[in-house]
């Protein structure tokens, strides 16, 4: 929570800001696209999901410790979304 206050305050809508977890756990439970970041394969899932703009929550196995973690929350432009589909790095997911 610390970490997206302070690095994406200014990505994100009031309604978000203020209800962070509520729109994680909004984005985790019915994401539009799911993809992993590229420098941490096996390790890292992202989920993404169309709510004032397109929002991405990042989560992280700790694997020394053995938990996974929202590590991120960001909003992402639709031009990066779409270059990250053609990319393969993200997929639609249907459920």
């Amino acid at each position: 929570m610390k970490h997206i206050k302070k690095k994406h305050r200014g990505q994100l809508s009031k309604d978000i800001f203020n209800d962070i977890l509520e729109t994680i756990k909004t984005v985790l439970k019915s994401p539009e696209y799911i993809g992993s970041h590229p420098k941490k394969p096996g390790k890292s899932v992202e989920f993404v999901k169309k709510l004032d703009d397109y929002i991405l929550v990042a989560t992280e196995l700790d694997t020394k410790k053995g938990y996974l973690y929202v590590s991120s929350l960001y909003s992402i432009k639709e031009a990066k979304l779409e270059s990250r589909i053609s990319s393969g790095r993200v997929l639609q997911y249907d459920g």
